[in-house]
């Protein structure tokens, strides 16, 4: 009959409380062995509860170490990885105090490794029930006989609780129930290593035993159920905790407190994953913002909030037989978690960068440069059985001409003069471009400017040129920036200068000149941009590198704008002494593209065209006029019928019916592309779009489609199609690219993923609001 050895003994002297200038403790630690001799070279950490924050330090040769302790309130006692449960210090939470302390740990090293052998693990392991009333009075050679009293903390023997140890080597676990004396024995092989357990307290206890001499061994083991009603439902636990609650030996009792800046702390819920299996343990937290678990050991829990995940971790892996702990934790809620609906725009709402702004490429020019070109040209042009999407891109282009002649101008210039606008490269860039556009003006172009910072100026009112040339520039030259930037009224009062002489027969627009954001949001220019769309169209010139092109762009989409310029310095002065009259020059009016494709293709999605009409084989759409200079994209996505055998036969045909601007006469362009049949065999034959700038706007195209149908299906609150239409995005781009490098497409893949995560969140949100 033998006892285990005691684990630790420990001495709390209180030395002296003397006043500081601080509120801290002065802690000097003595780690000394079972004889009560100093241990050198041994790590000591002192762990703080709340803030995981440590400090680490080495005994000496008399086996000390000191810590000084400025912060934090709880700390744990460490020694060589073991934690010293009852060893606790608590920092007086008095100011302006300081305590200073000794401690006396006995620590024994051999027991310590003895216990880092001890594992929570037991998957897999062959269980092997023990039938008491099978075991022999005296073991058989090689075996041992090993006795276990089960009581509780008051000395109560327990009867029927379930009783195991476990031999880590050969992975076996030998169990039986505690009979009414509160004994279990089981005979098992010797010389080995048992760790034993109690109920669902793994690791309550370890035997290690020698059976050289047939013994047998004795054990009195203590266990303590804590009173409360644990039901899981799935894979959550709750637990229904009788208070004041004591620390029993059987779990851990945790309790976590939580503040909150900008809301109620009370009833929140609080909830721990066991990190190695998909059980959560939840509970909501008391008036005080207090709530408590009971845990078992040997396990790691991250700790989440409803709108904070990942707070912390709260790591049980070393605790044994009894444990207790305590966090206080400020809870931030993650804006994402707790209000995903805001990272969801509306259609309205939603800033798109249109994949024409990707064509870069000029296409050819056409061969008679007074009419309009078309090009076409296939992402692949091979189909096949395994790839039988098929993309076409058509681009139309014109010349540059000066012998048709322009229609007139009603323009308004919206010039942004606020302090950020100051020197050659913008400014006075803008003062000499003006110069030189001013001078090619006819006398019957309209023109007003208005300038605009903290506040507007209607610097010349809606007026023809005639032949004030030198007093408008004049005018233009004495423009001193200054202030800050609010662009609302004077765009507004833009807009009203060229509806005062509008024309359908003219150049009918807002230019807006800026450099910076405005202190308005964008959804408010937008909508006092609205009322005029439709019949004045609004060009955006940008000044600078980093001008707001996310605000220029939605305003000139949505205003039917005809060109979106940047640039500062000498690209600013061409902008204007080339740019704004080129556009104006008409090449081609009353445009209409037909598209014809044989049976064995169907027409899937159309990119760059409005309201096209689909029907028998054959692609309708209007085009607005054609000016001098234009470069203008379009894709079209086709299906192959892998079973149609003439699929390839007919060629696609497009035809561009249009009025000359010159002569006025009605004329038509044809051109045809041929797709091919192929094996499909190498890479490439199975790519849906070779060149990079066209997969570019393919994709670009292919993403934007399903922003679109995302917001729409959100607004109809039908989620689940919303985040179909975002994986469908988000799988074609991957088709596309793989791994993508353009830094564009990571941009546009990252927004994507990042309104999946707010649609996620939302299911989320509406999860943890039912506990």
């Amino acid at each position: 009959m033998s006892k285990k050895k005691l684990i630790f003994l420990s001495l709390l002297l209180f030395v002296s409380f003397c006043t500081f200038s601080q509120t801290g403790t002065e802690v000097d630690l003595e780690i000394l062995n079972n004889d009560l001799k100093p241990i050198s070279n041994v790590e000591v950490k002192l762990k703080e509860q709340s803030s995981s924050e440590s400090m680490k330090a080495q005994t000496n040769a008399a086996g000390k170490v000191h810590f000084n302790i400025t912060a934090g309130r709880r700390w744990d006692v460490y020694v060589q990885g073991y934690r010293y449960e009852k060893q606790v210090i608590i920092i007086p939470e008095k100011e302006n105090s300081v305590s200073s302390r000794t401690i006396l740990i006995t620590h024994d090293t051999v027991f310590n490794n003895r216990l880092r052998q001890q594992t929570f693990d037991r998957k897999q392991f062959q269980s092997i029930i023990t039938d008491q009333s099978q075991v022999p009075v005296r073991p058989l050679p090689g075996n041992c006989l090993i006795w276990l009293d089960l009581v509780n903390s008051t000395g109560q023997k327990l009867a029927g609780k379930t009783v195991s140890i476990v031999d880590l080597q050969q992975r076996i676990i030998y169990t039986a129930k505690t009979n009414a004396k509160g004994t279990v024995i089981f005979h098992v092989p010797g010389k080995k290593q048992y760790d034993i357990d109690v109920e669902e307290q793994l690791n309550a206890s370890l035997m290690d035993v020698d059976n050289s001499k047939g013994i047998a061994y004795s054990e009195e083991i203590v266990y303590d159920a804590y009173e409360m009603e644990e039901t899981k439902l799935n894979d959550t636990v709750t637990q229904a905790i009788t208070f004041p609650v004591e620390q029993k030996k059987s779990r851990a009792c945790y309790t976590i407190r939580i503040s909150r800046e900008d809301g109620e702390i009370s009833n929140e819920n609080v909830f721990l994953d066991d990190i190695q299996s998909k059980t959560v343990y939840h509970s909501k937290t008391d008036e005080n913002g207090e709530v408590v678990f009971i845990l078992p050991f040997g396990k790691k829990f991250m700790l989440h909030f409803n709108y904070q995940r990942d707070v912390d971790v709260i790591d049980l892996t070393d605790a044994r037989q009894e444990a207790n702990g305590y966090r206080e934790i400020t809870y931030t809620p993650d804006p994402a978690l707790e209000h995903p609906e805001m990272f969801i725009p509306s259609r309205e709402k939603l800033f798109l960068t249109d994949f024409e702004y990707y064509h870069v490429t000029p296409y050819p020019k056409p061969k008679d440069m007074y009419k309009p070109g078309v090009f076409l040209r296939w992402g692949n042009p091979t189909v096949n059985a395994e790839r039988k999407e098929a993309v076409l891109e058509l681009g139309l282009t014109t010349n540059y001409l000066t012998v048709n002649k322009r229609l007139p101008l009603n323009m308004s210039f919206v010039i942004d003069k606020s302090g950020s606008m100051a020197g050659y490269e913008r400014i006075e860039g803008l003062k000499e471009g003006f110069t030189q556009l001013i001078q090619k003006l006819q006398p019957d172009d309209i023109i007003s400017i208005l300038l605009y910072n903290d506040g507007m100026e209607l610097l010349l009112p809606a007026q023809q040129i005639g032949n004030n040339k030198n007093k408008i520039i004049s005018l233009v030259q004495k423009i001193v920036p200054s202030g800050g930037t609010d662009m609302l009224k004077a765009m507004q009062a833009g807009y009203e200068q060229v509806l005062k002489h509008f024309s359908k027969d003219a150049i009918n627009a807002v230019i807006l000149l800026t450099d910076g954001y405005d202190m308005n949001s964008a959804d408010t220019i937008i909508k006092t941009q609205q009322p005029y769309n439709g019949r004045i169209c609004c060009t955006g010139i940008g000044v600078g590198k980093n001008y707001n092109y996310e605000l220029m762009k939605q305003l000139v989409t949505k205003g039917g704008g005809l060109f979106n310029f940047a640039g500062e310095g000498k690209a600013l002065v061409d902008i204007f002494s080339n740019g704004i009259i080129r556009h104006a020059t008409p090449v081609a009016k009353d445009i209409t593209i037909e598209i014809k494709y044989n049976r064995g293709l169907i027409c899937n999605k159309v990119y760059g065209l409005q309201e096209p009409q689909i029907r028998n084989n054959r692609l309708t759409a209007g085009l607005p006029a054609m000016m001098s200079v234009t470069e203008k994209p379009m894709l079209i996505n086709f299906e192959y019928k892998a079973g149609d055998m003439h699929a390839t036969d007919e060629p696609v045909t497009v035809t561009l019916r249009f009025t000359n601007a010159g002569t006025g006469k009605r004329e038509m362009i044809t051109e045809q592309i041929h797709l091919q049949k192929g094996a499909g065999n190498t890479v490439k034959d199975l790519s849906l779009v070779i060149n990079e700038e066209q997969k570019k706007m393919y994709a670009v195209a292919s993403a934007n489609d399903c922003l679109l149908k995302m917001t729409d299906a959100y607004a109809a609150a039908d989620f689940i199609a919303a985040k179909e239409q975002l994986n469908r995005g988000l799988a074609k781009i991957k088709s596309l690219y793989g791994i993508a490098k353009d830094t564009d497409i990571i941009s546009l893949v990252k927004k994507m993923e990042l309104y999946l995560l707010a649609l996620n969140n939302l299911e989320y949100k509406k999860k943890v609001e039912k506990f």
